[in-house]
């Protein structure tokens, strides 16, 4: 029931030839699921939020920019957002359409090495139920309980009219669904981690695009792989941002990752936004000590978050050009992960 590669001709539009070039120049070739926590699952499935629903999509760019004259980023549908946000069988970028392998309701429906069905759900599961007679199904990511009967938290592709949503959703008779877990999974009490395909990238000139090249060229990257954008070769304001679902309100430690080259820029500027304040930080990229280290960003105490997904309030920048701040990095800069640790409860 798996649904094949769909080519540009049977989804009724053909792309030009220089967006077909731009695609296999920034898509990195599928090499099998990464090891992803429940909070990244959350993370990917919220940049989804207010997005287009689209039958038979699985392609956005983030924070509700729906442009509708794009050839990628058109919107997904309930499956299409599950394993997008689940990245299986293989790692994704939110803006562009799946090139091979496309689970459907009725394969999340029964068995596979990528998942197992549980009798409880937990953040980042999913919900999911399918007809085998009429072919209809539906499926959701569970976020966490609402105190409302049948009616949990939910990261949803419900229809055309709702779009993408994140919301207490519709009273429904949820003894249908069967309640699945990714495996893959790598949960660690106290921390969150957000590896590079789930950060956004920014293009003043273009907006939330990732046009940043994927490379696994050298060692010490999280995960399948790490990008890379030359900053002195940048005209606009460009920056990759990771932004966690933070779970409890209180003070993290923010760590970042990357894979350490001659090349890099040895004045890599992060920015972590928090509550009611910004932490700027440089970090030297060349340095080869952290081939197999995470670099602390909070070293002078840790940092108040609210809990939820706060773009403005929540984040980590990557900054590879800033005009407007007279910046340029002088090498390439990496993004690949990275991580709030939990350190003490809110005192507000």
């Amino acid at each position: 029931m798996i649904k094949n590669l769909r080519t540009v001709c049977e989804k009724g539009y053909l792309l030009p030839l220089t967006s077909l070039l731009l695609v296999f120049l920034f898509v990195p070739a599928a090499i099998g699921a990464p090891y992803m926590d429940r909070h990244e699952i959350a993370a990917r499935a919220h940049s989804a939020v207010n997005g287009n629903y689209y039958w038979g999509g699985e392609s956005w760019y983030p924070f509700g920019d729906t442009d509708s004259s794009r050839t990628n980023g058109k919107g997904a549908d309930c499956s299409g957002l599950v394993i997008k946000a689940w990245e299986v069988p293989s790692t994704f970028y939110y803006p562009f359409e799946i090139s091979g392998t496309r689970y459907t309701t009725a394969d999340l429906w029964g068995t596979s090495s990528y998942w197992s069905q549980v009798t409880s759900p937990e953040r980042g599961d999913i919900y999911v139920r399918h007809n085998f007679s009429t072919g209809n199904g539906h499926t959701f990511i569970y976020d966490k309980d609402s105190g409302y009967t049948a009616r949990p938290w939910a990261y949803e592709a419900y229809n055309s009219t709702y779009g993408i949503r994140y919301w207490i959703r519709p009273a429904e008779d949820l003894s249908q669904y069967r309640i699945k877990r990714r495996a893959l999974r790598d949960d660690t009490g106290g921390v969150i981690k957000i590896d590079n395909p789930s950060a956004a990238y920014w293009n003043e000139a273009t907006g939330w695009r990732n046009v940043w090249n994927s490379s696994t060229a050298n060692p010490g990257y999280i995960g399948d792989n790490y990008q890379y954008i030359y900053g002195p070769g940048q005209t606009n304001r460009v920056f990759a941002r990771w932004t966690p679902v933070i779970t409890a309100r209180g003070y993290y430690h923010v760590w970042v990752k990357w894979a350490p080259a001659e090349n890099n820029a040895d004045n890599a500027k992060y920015v972590v936004r928090y509550r009611n304040g910004t932490l700027v930080r440089y970090r030297n990229q060349r340095d080869s000590s952290y081939v197999n280290q995470w670099s602390q960003l909070t070293t002078s105490g840790a940092l108040p978050f609210e809990a939820g997904f706060n773009v403005n309030s929540g984040s980590v920048d990557l900054v590879a050009r800033d005009p407007g701040a007279n910046y340029t990095a002088n090498g390439n800069v990496v993004a690949d992960a990275v991580r709030f640790v939990w350190d003490r409860p809110a005192d507000w």
